[in-house]
């Protein structure tokens, strides 16, 4: 059963209108094939913490505007509470011609290892941005540690505005005020440990108010901290309709055990077989139909598959934040972190093993978007969207197209990410022993697939 949530209708027009006119407040992040990804680092609180997604000159690929009414005409109402925070943001001219120049001469140059950005393929390192487009997409930043490091800097620009006003002793110098925009901080983090007494009173208004109907921004000021974010692709989270009965592999896994028989040149038995053969001994990789099972031992194992890929967990920057964080205890960020590293694997087969989780909500979608053929299926008026129809889709005009079995949005949903963020909090007064742990998941990446 469909077990999507209904939302409101989104009505375009209002949604608030944010602008971009230097390209100096832009600090180029990442890329991929179509977009390229900024960190904001003007003075405007609107876009932090926020990356700014920008569109690249693709032919015949569907504009910002589209894609980002596409998204709330169809996925946000299927999604309402779980899709990372996407909002438009006007972009001068002047400013993507500014970009395209700083691309080309030092944005994907010597500023990094080698010459290129870490964890880039190579095909995805070229092209520029479009120059016509008039919108980017503001998105939240799901990288651990970040609303904690707006914070740093917020007390930062509050002690110099302080200072400015006459508030403050006689000039100092900068290292002097650094020094104090630290401490400020660490002052307010010691006035959320009050007396146990107080604490209590606290934890009985937080009842009303669970972590799990917070915002980022209401948990860190609650003190809440996110260390790390767990980042994976879930695939196809349901099994393919042309698979045998009984069919134990996922077509992903299938496809990989196919992938690596080719590289190998030889059977699955002789590429795990010892001596010369287990040179080419692929090991065991994530399978969504592992994740999504009621299989305490299958679930454990897409767990560790997922977390030990190579940068499938990105863990806080201790040097960009408060090491000595007092609100999580006198031994602050490191204690919680090595915590966290022997308890990951649990922490999250018990999260992905609950039917409320969004991958559990995700494998639904996909059972009814696109679950009731195979890949192998021929062509259908409803499977392949024509391209007046899919022009309306975009526009979020009626469209007569079959939704429950539309292709565009099926291949959506199985190319999605999935990002899990994990936030902690001392449990008692005065640091403790305890850790309370809550967890976040969002979806991001469901833009329209259109071939």
């Amino acid at each position: 059963m469909l077990r999507a949530q209904n939302a409101a209708a989104v009505t375009i027009d209002e949604e608030p209108k944010l602008f971009i006119t230097d390209p100096s407040d832009l600090e180029y992040f990442t890329e991929g094939a179509a977009n390229v990804l900024y960190r904001y680092t003007g003075k405007d609180g609107q876009f932090k913490p926020h990356l700014i997604r920008l569109r690249k000159n693709i032919p015949n690929f569907p504009t910002t505007l589209q894609l980002y009414t596409h998204l709330h005409k169809v996925f946000v109402p299927l999604l309402p509470n779980s899709i990372v925070d996407t909002k438009l943001v006007q972009i001068s001219p002047d400013v993507l011609r500014a970009l395209n120049i700083r691309l080309q001469q030092h944005d994907r140059g010597p500023a990094f290892p080698d010459g290129l950005p870490p964890n880039i393929g190579t095909g995805k390192r070229k092209g520029k941005l479009d120059e016509t487009e008039k919108w980017g997409l503001m998105v939240e930043d799901m990288t651990p540690g970040i609303y904690q490091k707006y914070n740093i800097a917020n007390a930062a620009l509050e002690k110099n505005r302080r200072g400015k006003s006459g508030g403050g002793g006689g000039g100092s110098g900068g290292s002097t005020d650094a020094f104090s925009s630290f401490s400020l901080l660490k002052e307010s983090l010691k006035q959320q440990q009050q007396s146990c007494q107080e604490k209590k009173r606290d934890e009985d208004f937080e009842n009303e108010f669970t972590a799990s109907s917070m915002d980022a921004r209401a948990l860190t000021k609650a003190g809440w901290r996110d260390l790390l974010t767990v980042e994976f692709k879930p695939k196809y989270l349901v099994q393919s309709p042309d698979a045998p009965k009984d069919w134990k592999l996922c077509r992903t896994c299938a496809f990989r055990s196919m992938r690596s028989r080719s590289m190998s040149g030889r059977s699955t038995t002789s590429a795990t077989s010892e001596g010369e053969e287990g040179r080419h001994f692929i090991p065991p990789d994530y399978c969504p139909l592992d994740l999504v099972s009621t299989d305490p031992n299958r679930v454990t194992r897409a767990v560790e598959a997922i977390v030990n890929r190579e940068d499938g967990v990105l863990v806080v920057d201790e040097a960009e934040i408060l090491v000595t964080d007092t609100a999580l205890g006198e031994d602050g960020i490191s204690r919680w972190l090595d915590t966290l590293d022997t308890s990951i694997i649990d922490l999250l087969r018990s999260y992905f093993s609950d039917p409320a989780c969004v991958t559990h909500v995700l494998a639904d979608l996909q059972a009814h978007f696109g679950g009731k053929v195979g890949v192998l299926a021929p062509p259908t008026p409803t499977l392949e969207v024509s391209a007046e129809e899919l022009s309306r889709m975009l526009a979020g005009h009626p469209t007569t197209a079959k939704i429950g079995e539309d292709i565009c949005t099926a291949m959506s949903l199985r190319d999605c990410t999935v990002y899990v963020r994990i936030w902690v909090k001392a449990k008692s007064c005065g640091g403790g022993n305890g850790i309370d742990v809550h967890i976040e998941c969002k979806v991001g990446d469901l833009d329209m697939k259109t071939g």
